[in-house]
């Protein structure tokens, strides 16, 4: 091998050893770590990017040069996780002023729409708000259902049966156990759809008119260092995607979870 060949293979070797060196050496994205539970379709492990809600959180903390790592609990433990410092953030909360006294809020992600599911064989469709007092609505542990459903358990013109999950409020009516549950709209269509059989999924209906509209947030934790800039980054993340349309694509045809025009 002649003097400029061997010069060249080894300008090569060490330009190829040098870029190999330098995309190892390349920092990792850092890292925000969320408790998640389940509510399909916006949470799920079982749904492509851990679901809906999940996939718009996971881009716009992306977009402002952020990884995240989701870890799959019950939504109780995620908020005391959160209290204690031990995760981030946990996203998918409505806001309540008791919440917002121990964490962050994002700005709004999505819309969040409550309606009753019952059953056809005993309809509870309503035209007012005042056509529920008296009932036995399924719920459950730890959503809240908007300042309506508030007021009127704490005024006792309405009983909540609290279930562990969304699922069980369902059986309980199919069981007669309840007259109505209240659920997220999406919610318990994904779950019929789901985790119920043809004969089974007959016999539900939801009312038209919806019981609360309310918006749905990212919650970061208060006792991690560094937490307001990274809900800030969050929040710039989350404008530029609603600017370039990417959150009205991940959302499809699922119009009762977009929010109003500004």
């Amino acid at each position: 091998m002649n003097d400029r060949r061997r010069f060249l293979c080894t300008s090569l070797a060490l330009g190829a050893a040098t870029s190999s060196q330098a995309l190892s050496a390349a920092p990792a994205r850092p890292v925000v770590r969320l408790g998640i539970g389940d509510w399909a379709p916006f949470f799920s492990a079982d749904l492509p990017g851990q679901g809906l809600f999940a996939q718009i959180v996971s881009l716009a903390f992306e977009r402002a040069g952020y990884a995240v790592h989701y870890e799959q609990m019950p939504w109780r433990r995620a908020l005391a996780d959160m209290e204690q410092g031990l995760l981030d953030g946990s996203p998918g909360w409505a806001f309540t002023e008791e919440r917002a006294a121990k964490f962050l809020y994002s700005d709004p992600v999505l819309m969040s729409r409550d309606a009753l599911f019952f059953l056809k064989a005993r309809p509870l469709e309503f035209q007012t708000d005042e056509q529920i007092q008296g009932s036995l609505l399924g719920a459950t542990a730890g959503y809240f259902y908007g300042p309506l459903i508030q007021q009127y358990e704490a005024q006792n013109l309405i009983r909540l049966d609290r279930a562990p999950n969304d699922e069980a409020s369902l059986r309980k009516l199919l069981l007669g156990r309840v007259d109505a549950v209240l659920m997220n709209r999406e919610t318990g269509l994904h779950l019929l759809a789901t985790r119920f059989s043809a004969e089974e999924r007959a016999q539900f209906d939801v009312a038209r008119r919806f019981i609360s509209a309310k918006t749905s947030h990212l919650l970061m934790s208060r006792a991690r260092p560094g937490v307001t800039g990274l809900l800030g980054a969050f929040n710039q993340g989350l404008a530029a995607l609603h600017r370039a349309g990417e959150i009205q694509r991940i959302l499809g045809d699922l119009p009762a979870t977009r929010l109003p025009r500004r």
